[in-house]
């Protein structure tokens, strides 16, 4: 249950960022581009000096992550994730600092990157709102304490990275990973929206049959991941190959035996006990667990659809 709703908002954070890099360079960027900018972002201290009311303090030191740390923590080749952040600084939005590289302090003070951090931070709300309507233990409120939003964007952004920790090792790349958990997210869209459905397929072996999941076709799976058609069909027919999808109709589901494995089980178990620290996170933050709804700053983003 508690994978499904992260799973939604990782996604359409994933392509949230996206959007804005690409409206703000005017031009396409791979969707890796984007998690390695999130990755890079998570490791800059520049992340709580942005404008808008969201930070009060800037920091006293510029720090980031070196580029070994992002290639580990992806599991991504040196070379590949090199190429990436030299782009990201060739177009501005990183920096090379002394612990390696850093998200630019001014480029967050852009009305487009205020407006996508603001995003993370809704899409967070979201989870934990919904996951309150599904009967999902939340921490108690910490009554005393001024809401901090940078603290519901740094948990954002953690859950957005967590799926490279959790089932990297399971697929045979990175795009093999991105396609799959996209297209069970999406096939699973009728569930996780319905607070029913979702508590009675709420467990690890409980798969939704496949009536309860909806196909998706390969090309609204490109139009949507922003890849070439001939791209995500590789890695489609891949998936298909290896048992990961099915064929469904005029599109593909993940399939039962990859829903139920011991390895996403495993998956879902960690995800759900991440997703329950980050959430304790958040109670020194004055997070109203109480009425997430009071916490939006610009309110519940639209749910995420493949059409």
């Amino acid at each position: 249950m508690v994978g499904r709703v992260v799973s939604q908002m990782q996604l359409a954070c994933g392509l949230d960022v996206v959007r804005v890099v690409e409206e703000h360079l005017q031009r396409k960027i791979p969707f890796d581009r984007a998690i390695f900018l999130l990755m890079i972002l998570r490791g800059s201290s520049c992340l709580r000096a942005f404008c808008n009311g969201l930070a009060s303090t800037a920091p006293t030191a510029i720090d980031g992550i070196s580029i070994n740390a992002v290639a580990m923590s992806l599991n991504r080749p040196f070379e590949t994730v090199r190429r990436h952040v030299h782009a990201l600084i060739s177009d501005g939005l990183c920096q090379r600092v002394d612990h390696g590289v850093s998200v630019r302090s001014e480029i967050l003070a852009l009305p487009a990157f205020v407006t996508v951090l603001r995003l993370l931070h809704d899409h967070m709300v979201s989870v934990i709102e919904d996951l309150a309507h599904m009967g999902f233990p939340l921490p108690p409120n910490h009554v005393d304490r001024f809401y901090d939003p940078n603290a519901t964007i740094a948990a954002a952004i953690d859950l957005i990275l967590a799926p490279f920790d959790y089932i990297r090792d399971s697929h045979a790349s990175w795009l093999e990973l991105v396609v799959v958990h996209s297209v069970a997210t999406a096939s699973a869209n009728k569930i996780t929206r319905d607070p029913e459905l979702s508590r009675r397929y709420g467990e690890a072996y409980t798969a939704p049959p496949q009536d309860l999941r909806e196909p998706i076709a390969i090309t609204a799976l490109a139009r949507t991941l922003r890849m070439s058609y001939s791209t995500v069909r590789r890695e489609v027919e891949s998936a298909v190959a290896a048992g990961k999808l099915v064929r469904a109709g005029h599109g593909v589901l993940a399939s039962d035996a990859y829903l139920i494995s011991d390895v996403i089980v495993q998956a879902g178990e960690r995800a759900t006990a991440h997703c329950a620290h980050v959430l304790r996170r958040l109670g020194p933050g004055g997070f109203r667990f109480d009425n997430p709804t009071h916490c939006y700053l610009d309110g519940k983003p639209a749910f995420l659809t493949f059409d």
